[in-house]
């Protein structure tokens, strides 16, 4: 937009530095104003500088955060789990979410602590990350976000979509969850003002009728984590029921062997 635009003209002046102490401060000003981006660097700059700089971001002074990006209606998906490990039926589950809903991007958030799983704790966070990271590379508009692992304590959504209310302002934000969750939504912390940061969206994999007033994606599909799991733990093969660089992972790092869920 104009005003995007107008800003963006305004802060480039506002820095007036030559290129070269431009690259000495860690300060990265996009060159594609078409694309509305502005993305500074964790620990470029202090919180004062850069909350000076851009306007937007100095309202009640959040906690500085190590990426913010200006988009202008953007539609992006959330999709939070445990992915331990990730499989085809999430994968064909965003897809289908980004294609009916019109979205730009899906963000995969994977959870540190999951508050409805507390009963198992998951696989290491690093090797959870390493299996999606191998299994949604070069799928166009999938990416995923470490803010969950960052944080102590179990992964609230409330606290995932502030996060992320901030890091792409002016966009807006669907959460995806589970047909399994519905029944204890309102129990879920914040819940009336995560309402207001995200628009729900029901991902239900049995293809039942899910009367809900959120937008529901239904596909029929027979493949979840822990079926992948306890299949490993006896020694069955896992080959079809999720990305392959995914499938090696596992074999290298002989994960989920002595597990029975």
């Amino acid at each position: 937009t104009s005003e995007v635009v107008d800003e963006l003209a305004e802060l480039m002046r506002g820095l007036d530095v030559s290129a070269k102490e431009n690259k000495s401060s860690g300060l990265d000003v996009s060159k594609e104003i078409g694309a509305c981006g502005i993305e500074f660097g964790a620990g470029d700059a202090d919180e004062d500088e850069l909350t000076g700089i851009v306007g937007w971001h100095i309202e009640g002074k959040p906690d500085f955060m190590p990426s913010v990006e200006m988009i202008s209606s953007q539609k992006i998906g959330l999709f939070g789990g445990s992915f331990d490990p990730v499989h085809h039926g999430h994968l064909i589950m965003a897809r289908d979410a980004m294609e009916k809903l019109g979205l730009e991007r899906v963000i995969f958030i994977p959870a540190k602590i999951s508050p409805h799983k507390l009963e198992r704790p998951p696989a290491d966070a690093e090797v959870r990350c390493e299996m999606l990271e191998a299994a949604i590379s070069g799928e166009p508009g999938f990416s995923w976000d470490a803010c969950e692992l960052d944080r102590e304590g179990p992964s609230f959504a409330v606290d995932t979509a502030f996060f992320m209310q901030r890091k792409f302002p002016g966009a807006e934000l669907y959460y995806f969850i589970g047909e399994d969750n519905l029944a204890a939504l309102d129990t879920w912390k914040e819940i009336e003002r995560l309402k207001t940061i995200v628009r729900f969206v029901v991902l239900s994999r049995s293809h039942s009728f899910v009367d809900c007033g959120f937008p529901v994606i239904a596909r029929s599909i027979d493949i979840s984590s822990t079926d992948i799991r306890n299949r490993i733990a006896q020694g069955l093969s896992v080959s079809y029921l999720l990305p392959e660089p995914s499938c090696k992972i596992i074999q290298q790092r002989r994960l989920y062997r002595n597990e029975r869920t």
